[in-house]
């Protein structure tokens, strides 16, 4: 019977294994076959110029390093476009794979051995086979910054040293591919000092001795070990950053893009400008900022912006791929059995409370930057960064709530829900996993 059991598993892998592939050489080979289409000409053009500078070339702090110079593997000097557009495709794809094996294990560390394989069989069929084959760097940030996050959860529910110098690692690995790590590594410092404070909260001492305890508190030490490493492995770029841009984190999107109201204004302002090469030869008062906005919008200016943003998000998630109906249903669940087991939940809080504090502050905080972002380019590929993490914490959070539950009975059979909920979970994945691969693989571009 053992050996019955092992035998099924291994079918079940290698059909999702052969699945996942089947679907992915029908995306790159019937779907996204335009080398122009969603930057992906761009990643390109900054991988073959860095194998032609001999990896001197920096960039112009549009796009970031790490997954051009993993895409120089498959690059020969005088290649085609066409040839190397097709090798850094599938490079993808088989960077995909480990990718998965990352995210399995992690899975694996708080989930069930049936939850992690669900909850990976979601994330495989309904996000990464249909951007595996891009030249791009999605899957590998969506991946490191999954990871950092969940190193940060760890740190908040137990401060190690190690753990904190793991997640400044990761974190910066995660901004050296899309510079978009930073926010979360800093809201994370913000948490842990405010741990920190609410932990000596009531104590009378003077402000010097107060200040000492609370920078020998376990998660400030764990916080500022993780925020020396990232800035140690970061300090290249950022000087660079600084010698020819004139500021350390200088990224064209996040300095001056994200502060314009459409791409019109972009291409008119400081991309017109020079603001690739440096600074953008502009008059000070022209060149954007959060402050210049705050004082030519009006509250009602931004409240629409953002309420335009979340409405195009939310509109265009109901024609995605498929996994939305995965997190609708993930979202319904937990919040079901938050209501109904609230002293269960209370316990949990009462240990890890600032577990799920930095969960929501982390996913609402990109959330609305990204809806922000949408009059600028409504593309969901950044948003989708987001698809990771919720699952995993709606995961962990219903595999809590739900362990302890009494047993059904079935017959003369006792069933646990947890068991019952990962059996039905597999058979929607399995039907949704056909039908993807076997019809809406061709239907969606998955590259934007």
């Amino acid at each position: 019977m053992k050996y019955v059991r092992w035998f099924v598993l291994a079918l079940v892998i290698l059909s999702a294994l052969g699945l996942y592939l089947h679907a992915a050489e029908i995306q790159l080979t019937q779907v996204n076959t335009d080398m122009k289409r969603s930057d992906q000409s761009a990643y390109m053009s900054y991988a073959r110029k860095l194998y032609e500078s001999g990896y001197t070339y920096v960039g112009e702090r549009n796009r970031m390093p790490l997954f051009p110079i993993l895409s120089t593997v498959v690059y020969e000097e005088g290649m085609p476009e066409e040839t190397f557009f097709v090798r850094g495709r599938w490079l993808n794809v088989g960077l995909s794979f480990l990718l998965l094996g990352v995210l399995l294990a992690i899975f694996r560390q708080q989930l069930s051995g049936h939850g992690a394989a669900n909850l990976l069989a979601i994330t495989a069929f309904t996000l990464f086979v249909f951007k595996a084959p891009c030249f791009q760097g999605e899957l590998l940030y969506y991946t490191l910054s999954f990871a950092g996050f969940w190193l940060i959860s760890r740190l908040l529910a137990r401060p190690r040293p190690w753990l904190g110098a793991m997640a400044g690692i990761v974190m910066a690995l995660a901004q050296y591919t899309k510079a978009s790590a930073l926010p979360g590594l800093a809201l994370f410092l913000g948490i842990a000092l405010l741990s920190a404070v609410c932990e000596l909260r009531g104590q009378s001492s003077s402000p010097a001795a107060w200040l000492r305890v609370i920078l020998r508190q376990p998660a400030i030490a764990a916080a500022g070990l993780s925020l020396c490493t990232f800035l140690l492995l970061m300090s290249p770029y950022l000087i660079h950053s600084k010698q020819q841009y004139g500021r350390f984190f200088y990224n064209v999107n996040t300095t001056f893009y994200m502060w314009y109201d459409s791409w019109e204004e972009v291409k008119q302002g400081t991309r017109a400008h020079g603001d690739r090469q440096g600074w953008p030869t502009l008059p000070e008062e022209d060149i954007p900022s959060p402050i210049r906005y705050l004082q030519e919008h009006s509250l009602g200016d931004i409240a629409r912006r953002e309420l335009y943003g979340i409405g195009v998000v939310l509109r265009d998630r109901i024609n995605s791929y498929g996994y939305l109906k995965y997190a609708v249903g993930a979202g319904v669940l937990g919040l079901g059995l938050a209501v109904r087991r609230r002293n269960a939940l209370r316990r949990h809080l009462a240990h890890y409370r600032w577990v799920p504090i930095y969960w929501v502050v982390v996913l609402v905080g990109y959330f609305l930057s990204y809806a922000w972002w949408v009059p600028i380019s409504p593309a969901p590929r950044l948003i989708l960064a987001l698809f990771v993490p919720y699952m995993w914490a709606m995961s962990v959070t219903i595999g809590r709530l739900i362990d302890d539950l009494p047993c059904l009975t079935v017959g003369s059979r006792h069933i646990a829900p947890q068991t019952l909920l990962n059996v039905l979970v597999s058979a929607v994945v399995a039907v949704d996993a056909v039908l993807i691969a076997t019809g809406r693989i061709a239907e969606h571009y998955g590259c934007t």
